[in-house]
């Protein structure tokens, strides 16, 4: 395991300061949000993807082009959804 990864992943996403973020409610009533989070630290911008719900936080803090790589696998899968839905 390299710890040197896994504790600049942690201190993401703990620090930073938050340059613009966005919530989105996905499921039980608002109780369940994704949150994506723009920060910044000296070595340049950075995203955390967090899903937060009641007494459980996960973060996931990324490079920019890590978050590329995400939005293409989104539109993929969103690709593949209406396809299953014209198909059907």
């Amino acid at each position: 395991m390299d710890f040197k990864r896994f504790y600049r992943g942690i201190r993401r996403a703990t620090t930073g300061r938050v340059a613009q973020q966005i919530d989105t409610d996905i499921a039980s009533l608002g109780a369940v949000k994704i949150s994506l989070r723009l920060k910044t630290e000296r070595d340049g911008p950075y995203v955390v993807l967090a899903l937060i719900s009641p007494g459980n936080y996960q973060y996931c803090p990324m490079d920019v082009g890590e978050l590329d790589l995400v939005i293409e696998a989104m539109h993929e899968i969103r690709d593949a959804a209406v396809k299953l839905q014209i198909s059907n």
